[in-house]
């Protein structure tokens, strides 16, 4: 049990690291997730960052092509997750880090 709550912490401790690191716009998307906290389309996130105001890496209003673009390096990067064909939404370790930094921000 121990082992397994150690390496939980150690997996936290890397996926904050790595999520403090990415650009702003890309922690924003992660927030949103964290925030929503249940699957969501595409579509519908975009909708999401247009009423927030959250524009991309080029101050550019975020549309399909630049969000799958995005979520797809999230995705390699272990700071979302996919399960097969679903669509993509929060790492639970990261949860409550986003989520924390989003209302600090």
């Amino acid at each position: 049990m121990f082992d397994s709550a150690s390496n939980s912490r150690k997996l936290q401790a890397q996926l904050a690291r790595k999520y403090f690191e990415l650009h702003p716009s890309a922690q924003r998307i992660i927030q949103l997730f964290s925030v929503i906290y249940a699957r969501i389309d595409k579509n519908s996130f975009i909708s999401c960052l247009s009423r927030i105001g959250a524009l991309d890496e080029n101050n550019q209003p975020w549309v399909t092509k630049t969000l799958s673009r995005q979520i797809d390096k999230l995705l390699t990067a272990g700071l979302l997750v996919q399960q097969s064909r679903t669509d993509p939404e929060y790492h639970p370790l990261l949860t409550e880090i986003a989520t924390r930094h989003a209302v600090q921000t």
